[in-house]
């Protein structure tokens, strides 16, 4: 998670950890609270592009 721990960075990040098969990765981080989060999204096919994105916005609304 380059940039959002002090110290890592792209260059480096532990690539091989964060490669989960995720086509996206929405990371939330609340200092106040000590606490981290992160969600994965998957593809299951390209024909279900719009489906992935509502499942995104949906899991948003609930913050």
């Amino acid at each position: 998670m380059p940039f959002t721990n002090e110290g890592i960075t792209y260059e480096t990040a532990d690539w091989e950890t964060l490669n989960n098969g995720s086509h996206t990765t929405i990371y939330l981080s609340n200092i106040d609270a000590n606490r981290e989060d992160a969600w994965y999204f998957y593809l299951k096919g390209e024909k279900e592009l719009n489906i992935l994105y509502k499942e995104i916005f949906q899991k948003i609304e609930t913050l």
